[in-house]
């Protein structure tokens, strides 16, 4: 859906949700995709575009319509029988990856540095998903790309189909902490 005024973003995502959530909660997006999981699995309502994303000289939509599609592709790809948990950090930073035409490491200044090695561990949620969390979740999916490889990263998402977040690492034979340490050196150097 492409919604032309920001009212119109509002309802669409009322009119869509199964809750019919309560709009204060998506004041700062820029796209949502409204799904509903049931018996038979993953049943997307649909994807909204906020007007913002189409301001004069800007191709941010292409980005949200990218990141959607991943998100919607990652969901899709769950096995609902056995009631997979993802962190928000997995899914979101994952998400944001795919979105990008940018594979290349980025590098992180001192602050997400620091918030890395103090707040981020692999085996739990991240905190300030919006913000820092996001960023640093994209950098992590970045770093493990870069350093392990495309068919490493499918592999680790393709196993994320039938395993949960917090034994994901340990499944696939990583030392989540010794994973983190390595990116970390990654995004400093």
């Amino acid at each position: 859906y492409l919604a032309d005024s920001t009212s119109s973003y509002h309802k669409i995502i009322r009119k869509l949700s199964a809750d019919h959530a309560s709009i204060s909660d998506y004041d700062n997006t820029d796209a949502l995709m409204l799904m509903e999981v049931g018996p038979l699995g993953l049943q997307v309502r649909g994807i909204v575009l906020h007007p913002n994303c189409f301001k004069r000289g800007t191709t941010k939509y292409k980005q949200m319509i990218r990141k959607e599609m991943a998100r919607y592709c990652f969901y899709a790809s769950l096995d609902y029988s056995l009631q997979i948990h993802h962190f928000q950090w997995f899914t979101e930073g994952l998400a944001e990856y795919f979105s990008q035409y940018c594979p290349m490491l980025e590098k992180v200044d001192s602050d997400m540095a620091l918030f890395i090695s103090d707040k981020c561990v692999l085996t739990h949620e991240f905190p300030e998903i919006e913000d820092r969390g996001l960023h640093a979740a994209d950098s992590f999916f970045r770093f493990y790309a870069d350093k392990h490889g495309d068919a490493a990263l499918t592999e680790l998402v393709q196993s994320a189909y039938v395993t949960c977040s917090d034994s994901l690492f340990l499944k696939n034979g990583l030392d989540a902490e010794m994973l983190k340490q390595e990116w970390l050196m990654a995004v400093t150097n």
